[in-house]
């Protein structure tokens, strides 16, 4: 599964927009994956009135790679794959850094757990919740954290 996800953010090189990867094996197992592209939109989707983020992680078909103008090469399942790892997974947080800060959003066995969230930088490792406070907002590298 972890290979789905890793896929996207090697989509994001190969069109000329990460470079750099880094990918973190936790003592628990869990898996982190960081990339310094683009990141998935945490804008509100107009058809479905929720984030991006969030359709992305639990609507099949909605990445970005249906839009050949996009990517012109990708692996992967072509917009189904981060959509399988989440509803397979017991855990996923989802990170994407923006100017403002980062917007993050828990889900558990593919469900929203709390909605998407928002952590300035100078707040980080201060929220009380141990998997929020992973993130580490010297790093360059923060799209996306997959636990």
């Amino acid at each position: 599964m972890v290979y789905e996800v890793i896929d996207n953010s090697i989509d994001e090189s190969v069109a000329g927009f990460c470079k750099n990867i880094l990918i973190r094996i936790r003592k628990d197992n869990s898996i982190e994956i960081e990339d310094d592209g683009r990141g998935i939109p945490v804008e509100k989707h107009p058809k479905y009135n929720r984030p991006a983020l969030e359709i992305v992680l639990t609507e099949l078909h909605s990445g970005a790679k249906f839009d050949k103008k996009v990517y012109k090469v990708t692996g992967g399942l072509h917009g189904v794959g981060v959509h399988v790892v989440n509803a397979l997974s017991s855990l996923l947080i989802a990170v994407v850094k923006r100017p403002d800060g980062f917007h993050y959003e828990k889900f558990e066995q593919g469900v929203p757990k709390g909605g998407l969230k928002h952590v300035n930088p100078e707040d980080c490792g201060k929220t009380g919740d141990e998997h929020v406070d992973a993130i580490t907002p010297g790093l360059e590298t923060t799209h996306g954290l997959i636990i």
